[in-house]
């Protein structure tokens, strides 16, 4: 048996399916490839994850804030980054601030994480 792959119009699928079944049975073996399970190696994971998620918010563990409650959040979070990027910036050109390359502090991770 020869195996292929197919990407199809989405407005030809019935049309190809019906060809498909028209077969002999036994001489074609459909594999859906949109199957999250077959491109996903950790999709069992993240589904449990999901579900337990799901199941706190059931039991009430986990509560849903409104979206504008997050976007009111999220506005507040991006204006103190601001403030904090320019203080930085500012302590940077005072030279208040010593700067590190990232090769520095890498070799420095490793020498602790050994």
């Amino acid at each position: 048996m020869q195996t292929i792959k197919l990407n199809i119009a989405d407005n030809l699928m019935d049309q190809l399916m019906e060809f498909i079944e028209a077969l002999p049975k036994g001489s074609i073996v459909v594999e859906e490839l949109n199957d999250v399970k077959n491109r996903d190696p950790y999709f069992e994971e993240r589904k449990a994850m999901i579900q337990q998620r799901i199941d706190d918010i059931d039991s009430g563990k986990l509560t849903l804030s409104p979206f504008e409650e997050f976007e009111d959040e999220m506005d507040e979070f991006e204006k103190d980054w601001l403030m904090e990027a320019n203080q930085r910036a500012k302590d940077i050109d005072k030279g208040d601030v010593k700067l590190i390359s990232s090769e520095d502090v890498r070799i420095k991770a490793q020498a602790l994480l050994r």
